[in-house]
């Protein structure tokens, strides 16, 4: 999994092409909310498609074959959708772009 210094990092050599916010988010089985921090592409950031925001398949293909500063993409996505299983969290978006990024035998 990451850790706080690999965020700060990733941050730090990145913080021109990304927001971060901390947010509130309703995980499965717990009655209040959990605070997450979130890290969303700007559109200064060479990596970022507006495309993949509507298409799925798109945003898998990159995420395939993508690398950053803090490694490949296609190992945070698993490390992801491995937290959110093993929470009992079960988010659609994230299944489906797994399963299609494993379609592709990455």
């Amino acid at each position: 999994m990451w850790n706080k210094a690999d965020i700060e990092l990733r941050w730090s050599l990145l913080s021109l092409q990304y927001t971060r916010e901390v947010v509130e988010v309703l995980a499965a089985g717990r009655p209040q909310p959990v605070r997450a921090l979130v890290y969303s592409a700007t559109p200064d950031n060479p990596g970022f498609s507006a495309t993949a925001l509507k298409d799925l398949p798109h945003a898998a293909r990159i995420i395939a074959h993508a690398h950053g500063p803090s490694g490949a993409n296609i190992e945070y996505l698993r490390q992801l959708h491995r937290w959110l299983c093993d929470i009992g969290e079960k988010d659609q978006h994230i299944n489906r772009l797994m399963a299609l990024v494993d379609g592709m035998g990455s």
